[in-house]
């Protein structure tokens, strides 16, 4: 559905082992498929969930593009049966970094995690590699997490509007 965005998907079961996987759009032979992701960040928080909610994992390096992702997933539901298995994909920080660059039109734009203050996407630097670009992870905001929903600083001498995501229990992240 989106070639630039989603790097991976998957369907696993609830007992671990993937069932199916496309990396970039390729199908994953049967011997190339995980026997066990009980351990993937995504697993527990997904399984504790109810069919129609998707949980959204904190960025990381995904092991099969290489690139900088957040997972998606969400339960499968079949009538009469506890949750058998889930979906999950994995979205590209520079497809987000891209879309924010278009959505800005000139303004340059930073997602920051609150908790940390991280830059996590910069519309000026693109993800390349495994490599987090130049300035990601530095701290973009002072004291972010005591940052209301929305508002107006400065920082470094420049004028900022920040406007905090809405954030969920399903969601690990919490964006500004």
């Amino acid at each position: 559905l989106f070639p630039q965005s989603i790097g991976e998907a998957c369907f696993i079961d609830a007992s671990g082992p993937e069932n199916a996987r496309a990396v970039k759009g390729r199908i994953e032979s049967i011997g190339n498929l995980s026997p066990d992701e009980t351990k993937a960040s995504f697993f527990r928080p997904t399984f504790a969930l109810r069919p129609g909610q998707v949980y959204q994992s904190r960025p990381y390096l995904s092991p099969d593009t290489n690139e900088w992702v957040i997972a998606n997933s969400t339960p499968i539901e079949i009538a009469g049966r506890a949750t058998p298995a889930i979906v999950h994909f994995e979205i590209t920080l520079e497809s987000l970094r891209r879309a924010a660059a278009v959505l800005s039109e000139k303004a340059d734009v930073q997602i920051v995690e609150a908790r940390t203050g991280e830059t996590i996407v910069d519309t000026r630097h693109p993800f390349v590699g495994t490599k987090l670009p130049a300035g990601l992870r530095a701290r973009a905001l002072p004291e972010a997490s005591r940052l209301g929903t929305r508002g107006l600083l400065t920082v470094g001498g420049h004028r900022v509007a920040y406007r905090r995501l809405q954030t969920s229990g399903t969601n690990a992240n919490d964006w500004i």
